[in-house]
């Protein structure tokens, strides 16, 4: 950028001025001292500067002149302290550039490492709240920490009204607890245990939700640090269940009450001498097929009450032989006809 580059030529310039007056200086103010040591402030300067170019040229000006107020003549102090202070300022020189450059390299791994874990936090919140599942996290003390659109559009709540608040915020109260201690079970499961629990839309209308929820534990695994929920609406899916268990409920009752008259009315005519043989026989395969309309139809009143968790089951003794008998009789028949 333009900025940085104007920086960088500021530096330059404040870099080179500084020599010179440390050159002046050093040869108008002799003393028994380093004084080519201040070179190593230019130098540090680097730290500051965006172009790696000023480093280098920084230390090699600072040498430069070190050696240069050496070679010019000056006065007030014996050749063979200059000397030693002239190496006193190289080292100083050298270990400035070491220890800056060392520096700069140690802030931008800095720079990048930060700038890396600010894009993967980024593409995680992307991706949180571009999912089109709702997803709900919690703390320990159960207070929601974070909550996706997708679930803003399933409980008709802006985040800013439900981040911070209790879990239980977001079901019924009648059943508030009873949800809250479902859905901590199935994370405490640790099994990828799904639960239906109906949540409370501000509308005041009820979602019923299939949540999977899962802890997030710290880095060594001593700790939960958070719990993450994501539902599913099956609101719809059980609605149509319900319709159809009403439905084959409904056609079933239907349907038994008329076939349990026409095999009532069938039994009363196979008792009845007055009927033919040929006839009877008849009547009785009518009667027999009526039976076995009214099994299927309980058998349907049977699967409903299975599939609404209605069905008690009794289980009791059962004569294979005579089972298969009648079973390879009715395909018989209908082999038959």
């Amino acid at each position: 950028p333009s900025s940085e580059k104007t920086v960088d030529h500021r530096l330059l310039v404040a870099g080179g001025v500084a020599c010179v007056a440390i050159l002046v200086g050093d040869l108008l103010v002799p003393a028994d001292v380093a004084g080519g040591v201040l070179y190593s402030l230019v130098v540090l300067i680097g730290l500051w500067a965006s172009d790696r170019r000023y480093l280098p040229v920084a230390a090699v000006a600072g040498v430069v002149f070190t050696l240069l107020g050496y070679a010019l003549p000056h006065s007030g102090v014996e050749p063979w302290v200059d000397l030693i202070n002239r190496g006193i300022a190289l080292f100083a020189i050298a270990l400035t550039f070491v220890v800056v450059r060392a520096s700069r390299a140690a802030t931008e791994r800095l720079v990048r490492t930060t700038e890396q874990l600010r894009e993967s936090e980024q593409y995680l919140v992307n991706l949180f709240e571009s999912a089109k599942a709702p997803i709900l996290v919690w703390n320990p003390e159960l207070r929601i920490t974070r909550y996706n659109r997708a679930c803003q559009l399933l409980t008709g709540h802006p985040g800013n009204e439900i981040v911070g608040q209790p879990l239980g915020v977001l079901f019924p109260v009648d059943s508030r607890d009873e949800s809250v201690l479902k859905i901590l079970h199935a994370s405490d499961n640790g099994e990828g245990e799904s639960t239906e629990i109906p949540i409370l839309r501000k509308d005041g209308t009820i979602r019923v939700v299939l949540w999977s929820s899962g802890d997030i534990q710290s880095g060594d695994k001593t700790a939960v640090i958070a719990t993450m929920a994501q539902g599913q609406d099956i609101t719809e899916r059980i609605q149509a269940q319900q319709m159809k268990e009403d439905f084959v409920s409904f056609v079933s009752h239907q349907l038994r009450t008329p076939l349990s008259g026409i095999r009532w009315l069938l039994e009363l005519v196979e008792q009845d001498d007055a009927v033919s043989e040929e006839t009877a026989s008849f009547v009785t395969d009518a009667r027999v097929s009526a039976e076995r309309l009214i099994v299927l139809v309980n058998d349907l009143l049977a699967v409903s009450r299975l599939e609404g968790g209605r069905l008690t089951q009794h289980a009791e003794p059962v004569d294979l032989a005579d089972l298969t008998a009648r079973a390879v009789d009715e395909l018989t028949s209908v082999s038959q006809e």
